[in-house]
C-alpha cells in the first residue's frame, strides 16, 4: 500500500512491527523480505515516486573539502534512492576487504566473509543481475592477464541494465497488504527511554508543515551513508552526544572511493589490441555469456596489495580524442602524397611527426584496424588513452560527518562533511600507478606515464583534474564488535539499543573497491533474516 504522508491528519500516530526509514536499495531490500508475512511493516520515504526538487534540497549541508561533491547532487532523495541513476554495476566483496591488513589501521571486518557469502547469491538475484551468480573469470572465458602480468589481475563485474529498485519492486510492495510505504515522510528524531536502551518512537515530518509519529517493535535506519549518522546525532535526548554515540564514533570513519579520472597516459604498442584483448568470452562453451552484461576491470593482485601494504585499486583505460600536431602533419603529407605534391613547411611537418611518433603510430594502427583496409587518407583525430584510477580508502576516524549550526526546513541541524584521506593513501596510489606502468611495459603493451608523480594537480585540484570522491558514501555507522570502535554489532544492531538496526553502506568498516550496491543488499537480507528470528517468523 502507498500513502502520501502529507495527506495524513496532523499529528497522526502510527504503529508497526517494523519501521524502515529510507526507501533506497537497503530499505527496499529489507521490505521485500517481509512482504506477505503476518506483521506490519512501515517504510518511510523522504521523497515520492518521482524526483522532487524541494525534497532533494533537504540533503543540503556544508562540505569542507572541494574535492567532495555538493551534497545535494551526490544522492537522490526519492523512492528507490540512488538506484534511480545507478549504472547497475556491482559485485560481491572479496576476501581482502574483510582482512585486517598491516599498514591500514582499523581495517578489516569483525564479521567474517563466510557469514555473508550465503547472502551474496540472494543479493545477486534481488539486484536482478543479467548473468548467473559467477564472478570468477575462469567460468566466463580467458583472461590473458593471468599469464601476462605478475602483479595485476582482473575483477569481474556484472550489470543489471536500468535496474531501479522502486520500479522493480513496485508490484510487490504496493500489493502487499502488510507493507505500507509512506511518501514525503522525513525522519526527524528518535525518542528513546530514559536509559537510551530502546527506541520508543520516531517523529517524522512533511514539507507541508505536518508532523507525525510512529511506534514500532523494531526500527531499521536505511537513509544512506550521511543521513544515517545525522539522524542518530539528532536524536540527542537523553544522550547529548546522540543515540548510540557514547564513544563518539557515530559519523566518524566517513569513507568514499577516491578517484582520479586522469591518473596517467597510456601510449599503446602494436601488440595492444584494445582492452577486449584481456577478456575473451567463449559463448560456445558457455551459453550464459551471450545474455550476461559483463565488465572486467584491471586491479592489483591480492598478494601484491598485501606484500606492499597498498590499498586496493582499479584501473580503467579511457579512450579520448586529443589534438596531435604529429597526426595533423601525417594527414597533410598523405594528402599531398596522393597527388605527388610537396606541402609547404615540409621540415615542420617532419619535426611534428618525429616529436609525436607514438601518437602517429597509434592513429595509423587504429585506422587500419577499424577500416580493415590498410593505411587510408582519412586518419581520424588521434585517440589518446588515459588511465583512470579508483581506490579503496583506508579507515580514518578524522574523516567524519557532524552536525553544523545551520538548520533545515524542519529546524533540524544540517550536516558538515569533512572528508579526509590519510596521507599514506596518496602515497599508495602513486605506488599503485608505478606498478601498473611497469606491468604494462613489461608485457610489451605500451608505455604508461603516471601523472601522480609530477602533476601539480595531484591530489588537491577538484574534479576532473585531481582527486575526487566517487559518490559512494560509507562508513559512518561502522560495524565492529567493540562499541568503542563501531556503532553497530555484527547483527547491525546499534550498540546499547535493543531495537534499532542500521542497513546500508554506512556500516562498512572497510569499504573495499567493489561497487557497494550488491553488498548493501546482502547485508539487508541478512538483517531481515535476523529480525525474523527475533520475532520467531519462518
Amino acid at each position: 500500500m502507498y500513502i502520501d504522508a502529507r495527506e495524513l491528519a496532523s499529528d497522526t500516530e502510527l504503529e508497526a512491527d517494523i519501521c524502515i526509514i529510507g526507501g533506497g536499495a537497503a530499505g527496499i531490500a529489507v521490505a521485500t523480505q517481509f512482504a506477505g508475512l503476518p506483521l506490519r511493516v512501515a517504510l518511510l520515504e523522504s521523497g515520492g515516486q518521482e524526483f522532487d526538487y524541494e525534497t532533494q534540497l533537504l540533503y543540503d549541508g556544508d562540505v569542507v573539502d572541494d574535492t567532495h561533491f555538493d551534497l545535494t547532487i551526490c544522492r537522490l532523495r526519492q523512492y528507490g534512492g540512488t538506484t534511480n541513476h545507478w549504472s547497475g554495476t556491482s559485485r560481491p566483496f572479496g576476501d581482502l576487504t574483510f582482512r585486517p591488513r598491516p599498514g591500514l589501521p582499523d581495517s578489516g571486518w569483525t564479521l567474517p566473509l563466510s557469514e555473508l557469502e550465503p547472502y551474496f547469491k540472494r543479493a545477486h538475484s534481488l539486484c536482478r543481475m543479467e548473468g548467473p551468480y559467477r564472478y570468477d573469470m575462469e567460468y566466463w572465458g580467458r583472461f590473458d592477464g593471468s599469464r601476462m602480468f605478475e602483479r595485476l589481475d582482473c575483477q569481474l563485474y556484472q550489470r543489471a541494465d536500468s535496474m531501479k529498485f522502486n520500479q522493480a519492486y513496485d508490484p510487490l510492495l504496493k500489493g502487499a497488504k502488510n507493507v505500507t510505504v509512506y511518501f514525503f515522510a522525513n525522519g526527524l528524531e528518535f525518542e528513546s527511554n530514559e536509559a537510551a536502551s530502546q527506541v520508543k518512537s520516531l517523529t517524522f515530518g512533511c514539507l507541508n508543515g505536518k508532523r507525525h509519529g510512529i511506534k514500532s517493535r523494531y526500527f531499521v535506519l536505511s537513509s544512506g551513508g550521511i543521513e544515517n549518522a545525522r539522524l542518530l546525532l539528532l536524536s540527542d535526548e537523553p544522550r547529548k552526544n546522540g543515540l548510540g554515540n557514547d564513544h563518539d564514533v557515530v559519523g566518524r570513519y566517513y569513507s568514499e572511493h577516491p578517484a582520479m579520472g586522469i591518473a596517467g597516459e597510456f601510449v599503446p604498442s602494436i601488440k595492444f589490441l584494445r582492452p577486449e584483448f584481456f577478456f575473451d568470452l567463449n559463448p560456445e562453451r558457455n551459453a550464459a555469456a551471450k545474455n550476461a552484461n559483463l565488465r572486467p576491470r584491471l586491479t592489483l593482485k591480492p598478494e601484491t596489495v598485501l606484500a606492499e601494504q597498498l590499498n586496493q585499486c582499479l584501473f580503467d583505460l579511457v579512450h579520448v580524442f586529443l589534438p596531435s600536431a604529429g597526426v595533423e602533419s601525417t594527414k597533410a603529407l598523405m594528402d599531398h602524397t596522393s597527388n605527388w605534391s610537396i606541402p609547404d613547411g615540409l621540415g615542420s611537418h617532419i619535426a611534428n611527426i618525429a616529436r609525436d611518433w607514438d601518437h602517429v603510430i597509434d592513429a595509423v594502427y587504429k585506422t587500419a584496424m577499424e577500416e580493415q583496409s590498410g593505411l587510408i587518407n582519412t586518419l581520424r583525430e588521434t585517440a589518446g588513452i588515459l588511465v583512470a584510477l579508483e581506490m579503496e580508502q583506508s579507515p580514518n576516524p578524522e574523516s567524519r560527518v557532524s552536525l553544523s549550526d545551520s538548520t533545515d526546513f524542519f529546524g533540524q541541524r544540517k550536516v558538515t562533511v569533512d572528508w579526509r584521506m590519510n596521507s599514506a593513501d596518496k602515497d599508495r596510489a602513486r605506488r599503485a600507478m608505478e606498478i601498473f606502468a611497469a606491468e604494462v611495459g613489461a608485457a610489451g603493451l605500451g608505455r604508461v606515464r603516471s601523472l601522480l608523480d609530477d602533476s601539480p594537480a595531484w591530489p588537491d585540484a577538484p574534479y576532473p583534474d585531481g582527486l575526487y570522491a566517487g559518490w559512494h558514501q560509507m562508513g559512518t555507522t561502522r560495524l565492529h564488535d567493540d562499541p568503542k570502535k563501531g556503532v553497530v554489532n555484527r547483527d547491525c544492531r546499534v550498540h546499547g539499543v535493543e531495537n534499532l538496526f542500521v542497513a546500508g553502506s554506512s556500516v562498512f568498516p572497510t569499504v573495499g573497491i567493489e561497487r557497494p550496491t550488491m553488498n548493501i543488499v546482502a547485508l539487508g537480507i541478512r538483517l531481515s533474516d535476523h529480525l525474523k528470528s527475533l520475532m520467531e517468523i519462518g
